[in-house]
């Protein structure tokens, strides 16, 4: 019989795959107890130095690591503790009471072992992170001080750490990552050994992983970056969606005490596919100029500022916030006013496939009306045309533009339609008025890409006003893209 095997729990996993990475072995079910043997003695050499001890003050509170009592003897007391619970670990059974892995009892100390251990076992909070105090019974089902916890899942937990990542320095708060493709855990509990191993390598060490991000976005897909930088995912990931913990189990925290961010499975993929493809530092560069800061109540971009790569570890991105909140962000791909776009195109087809799971023929109709009016507008030199386009600002005015480019088709005795019927209903709008402005957006952003040259060489002022004629008029063309940079968007 085994000793472990994952839970589903994001700390006993991520305890679970620490103790896979320090002892480098691939399954749970291969650990044995001189694995947990040799990861223990690799937490006294770790957790007990300063700025490790430091660390446990928001992670296991009160405790053998941070309890001042025990200043004088911490070592002896957290040994003690660590060889009592390994004492305690069992093989795994056909069932239990146990919490979080339901294959074994929970721990229960006796009258004895209460009285020779230096400090108490109990599965609240000092052990167990986010799990209550033992004082407030009421938080618990039954009155029952603390949670039922087997003695290895309590352990495990006690490993956690070593995978933790630090966001939010300030106020202490860490991130634990967890996935239903223990692939993605496997590969992030190596990348923390790695850090481990450089900290115990150099003796300079420093608390849990801490890369300097004081925000939990951006540390989340900085952290996913990490692990796709060392893993080729393939198709069998399509399903992998993975969730990030942001918590402080301080026992008077600052903030709330936890943030949940789940990143989907189609969000990850996206990313998994940009990582291999060619398009991947074109991805890097739209990241960078959709970061902002909030000054007196107004979003301000970071595009023109120069050395702010420090800066982007605290402040938003708008791409990064909208991809987690499931909130299309096809209009950062490109500027309607300044008519520039800030991808290729394949880029941009990707996310439609993966995020959006548009399919490949209404892509292929967006492009292909939207390549066709990029060559009669040039052809025709229509720069009138090509504002209708984008200053439509209902479903109703950009359907008008369509039928007056149906129209100036004709007149140009075009061989084929601009677009079926079929393909109207189908493909460029299958919801009807329903988020018609995505189709704007996805053909917007393609004449602007393929008549980027041309249109250089063009002076905005001359571009000619629709309102100018009452018959053409569409709608106001007072917006733009720099409205997105307001605080709520």
């Amino acid at each position: 019989m085994s000793l472990f095997e994952w839970t589903g729990n994001p700390f006993v996993d991520n305890g679970i795959g620490a103790l896979l990475a320090h002892t480098e072995k691939e399954k749970p079910e291969s650990l044995t107890i001189e694995d947990v043997k040799a990861v223990s003695e690799l937490m006294l050499r770790v957790y007990l130095t300063p700025a490790w001890l430091k660390s446990m003050q928001n992670i296991f509170p009160g405790g053998a690591f941070t309890n001042p009592a025990f200043a004088a003897r911490r070592r002896k007391v957290v040994k003690s503790l660590i060889h009592f619970l390994i004492g305690r670990i069992q093989q795994l059974e056909q069932g239990g009471n146990c919490t979080f892995c339901g294959r074994r009892n929970a721990l229960r100390l006796t009258k004895q072992e209460k009285t020779d251990l230096p400090l108490d076992i109990v599965p609240h909070k000092t052990y167990i992170p986010l799990n209550g105090s033992g004082a407030f019974k009421n938080f618990f089902p039954s009155g029952i001080n603390g949670a039922d916890v087997c003695p290895n899942c309590i352990y495990a937990i006690q490993c956690a750490p070593l995978n933790f990542y630090t966001s939010n320095y300030d106020e202490k708060r860490f991130v634990v990552l967890h996935s239903n493709s223990f692939n993605v855990l496997e590969e992030w509990s190596r990348e923390a050994k790695r850090e481990i191993d450089q900290q115990e390598a150099s003796g300079n060490f420093t608390g849990c992983f801490n890369e300097g991000y004081n925000n939990a976005t951006n540390a989340f897909f900085h952290v996913i970056e990490k692990i796709l930088n060392n893993h080729d995912f393939g198709d069998y990931d399509r399903y992998t969606a993975v969730r990030l913990y942001h918590f402080d189990n301080y026992n008077q925290p600052k903030a709330q005490p936890l943030k949940i961010y789940d990143m989907r499975a189609p969000v990850f993929y996206f990313l998994a596919r940009v990582k291999q493809s060619p398009f991947y530092s074109d991805w890097r560069k739209l990241l960078r100029r959709n970061y902002y800061f909030v000054k007196s109540g107004r979003a301000i971009s970071l595009e023109t500022m120069e050395d702010q790569e420090e800066e982007r570890k605290s402040q938003k991105n708008f791409v990064l916030e909208k991809l987690l909140r499931d909130q299309p962000v096809i209009r950062h791909f490109y500027h309607r006013t300044r008519r520039e776009v800030y991808a290729p195109w394949g880029l941009l087809e990707i996310y439609l496939q993966e995020v959006l799971q548009m399919s490949n023929e209404r892509i292929a109709t967006i492009k292909k009306v939207a390549d066709e009016l990029a060559a009669m507008i040039k052809e025709q030199d229509n720069l009138k045309r090509l504002r209708e386009l984008s200053y439509a600002r209902n479903y109703g005015a950009f359907r008008n533009v369509l039928i007056r480019c149906t129209r100036d088709r004709v007149a140009a005795k075009a061989e084929e339609p601009l677009f079926t019927f079929d393909e109207y209903v189908e493909h460029l709008f299958p919801e009807g008025y329903q988020y018609w402005n995505e189709t704007r957006d996805l053909i917007l952003f393609r004449i602007y890409e393929t008549l980027h040259t041309w249109l250089k060489d063009k002076d905005v002022k001359d571009l000619p006003d629709p309102r100018e004629n009452e018959e053409d008029s569409v709608s106001d063309a007072s917006e733009n893209l720099d409205s997105d940079f307001k605080e709520n968007e």
